[in-house]
């Protein structure tokens, strides 16, 4: 009964900490335990345990005093804390809050060792960082080029085979066959818990740091060449044996062994380097240290840690209440003629919807009266972004089905066209056929072409204006044969322009 009533101040404090943490980030969790259930983030389910884990195992070593340590360490990392909650919940950058969570964890540690304590732990922190998914539109590039990448890859492996093939995009042609490289077979969900993998393989058998990097970084080729052998052997199987093998279970526990493959691999390489005695280094207890529980200091860091939260939690809360659009006109009386382009609107199926976020949106394809061209417009608009209710780039939206990326850069005004307003233009290809993209975000009176300035953009607004309303706009136009790059680009600037002046009524300005 002493011992209890001893602890009570701790326990009291403790409490109060979690609850505080449950107010802040309760409401993200089930974002978070969402993105935890996609393919490629199903991995993340088993960091916290392995971080459980590497904490228990090496307890001796990480813990061997009584905790203390700086009593500056858990305030600043509260601190930091919130301003990264803050930035991720005004910036719709969902990825800044679940970054929060892994600092929360830190700032906890923290309070009852300072910073001596995360000096010891740093390895297990970098661990539990691979609970925080990659961001969203970085998920996508990623995605993207790897997917283009295992084509390539596969491509080579056929032809080894001395099979016929050719990478057209994403597809591979086999002549008899065509096999498509979608998203799930860009080999990102194998990547990421195969570095993981990696890293631990490397600090449980090894002691040398060159070791551990070798291992962290043998992990990417190894599994890129594993995911691109498995899709050539897919090819195969398709094309000569039978098309099940191109989905369903077969393709599912294909997948599977490319994991496997992966993790062996790397086994046998860690066994190449010939594992070294750890000396029973994790367990090592400093002589004449005692564990103990408890600090005097402890439970007032975690009282301030705790009102910090709740502190956050409020602001937050504030600021997104406080925001509000201006009024505008709805998108159902969008025009469907802008200047020599004649169009007509279609609707998204709702699939695309949901994934798209918008509160309001226009898709429509138009063509030119005179030079017979066709192009392709959509604007989404946000009433109030979030960070699951945003716009992003459409970078990866336009690729697939064969297409190329050639090149993508950022173009200045030209004012000589009409357009006064910088974009960035894709140039897509594929055997007969050429696509011209320009895009950019039109938030609050400005015209922004970088996803990160938008970014930093919608935090400043949503601090000085209160608002975060914002659209983005992307136009596509399909060259004709005899038409250059160049010309194509003329026909836009005339017709952003155009679209510009038109999207007044729509996109509120400053």
């Amino acid at each position: 009964m002493e011992k209890l009533r001893a602890y009570r101040p701790l326990l009291l404090a403790l409490g109060f900490w979690f609850v505080c943490a449950a107010v802040l980030f309760g409401p993200h969790l089930s974002g978070l335990i969402w993105r935890w259930g996609g393919e490629d983030n199903s991995y993340c389910w088993l960091v916290p345990p392995i971080f459980l884990y590497m904490l228990y195992q090496g307890r001796d070593r990480y813990f061997p005093l009584c905790p203390s340590g700086s009593p500056l360490a858990s305030p600043v990392l509260h601190l930091v804390l919130a301003v990264f909650f803050l930035t991720g919940v005004l910036g719709s950058l969902e990825t800044l809050v679940y970054g929060g969570m892994w600092l929360a964890v830190a700032a906890l540690l923290a309070a009852a060792g300072g910073f001596a304590i995360l000096r010891r732990i740093w390895f297990p922190l970098l661990v539990l960082a691979f609970a925080v998914p990659l961001p969203a539109f970085i998920n996508r590039l990623l995605t993207f080029r790897l997917r283009l990448l295992s084509t390539e890859l596969s491509v080579r492996f056929l032809e080894l085979l001395r099979i016929p093939a050719f990478a057209d995009g994403n597809i591979i042609d086999m002549g008899v066959t065509k096999l498509q490289v979608v998203d799930a077979c860009s080999g990102l969900r194998y990547l990421m818990p195969a570095v993981l993998m990696g890293l631990v393989l490397g600090w449980f058998f090894h002691s040398q740091l060159w070791k551990r990097a070798l291992l962290t970084v043998l992990a990417v080729p190894v599994t890129i060449l594993a995911n691109a052998l498995r899709i050539a052997m897919t090819g195969v199987l398709v094309a000569y044996v039978s098309p099940e093998f191109g989905q369903g279970f077969l393709h599912d526990f294909s997948g599977w062994l490319v994991y496997m493959v992966s993790i062996g691999l790397l086994g046998v390489a860690s066994v190449l380097l010939r594992p070294d005695s750890r000396d029973g280094r994790l367990r090592q207890t400093e002589p004449g240290a005692r564990f103990c529980h408890m600090h005097p200091n402890v439970w007032p860091r975690l009282l301030v840690g705790g009102m910090i939260l709740l502190a956050a939690a409020g602001a937050g809360e504030l600021l997104l209440h406080r925001q509000s659009a201006p009024p505008r006109e709805t998108f159902a009386t969008f025009p469907l003629r802008v200047g020599d382009w004649q169009g007509k609107r279609f609707y998204l199926e709702q699939e695309i919807l949901d994934q798209l976020w918008a509160d309001d949106y226009v898709t429509a394809n138009y063509r030119n009266e005179h030079t017979g061209n066709g192009l392709h417009l959509m604007v989404s608009y946000y009433a109030r972004q979030t960070t699951e209710h945003t716009a992003h780039a459409p970078t990866s939206c336009l690729l697939g089905g064969g297409w190329d990326l050639v090149s993508r850069r950022t173009l200045p005004p030209a004012p000589e066209n009409g357009r006064g307003f910088p974009v960035v233009r894709l140039l897509l290809q594929k055997p007969g056929a050429t696509v011209i993209s320009n895009f950019w975000f039109q938030q609050r009176g400005r015209v922004i072409t970088s996803e990160w300035l938008n970014k930093l953009w919608l935090v400043v607004d949503s601090l000085r204006m209160g608002r975060s309303d914002g659209a983005l706009i992307r136009v596509e136009l399909y060259l004709q044969p005899h038409q250059s790059p160049e010309q194509g680009q003329e026909l836009l600037d005339r017709f952003t322009a155009d679209l510009f002046r038109e999207l007044r009524p729509y996109l509120p300005g400053r």
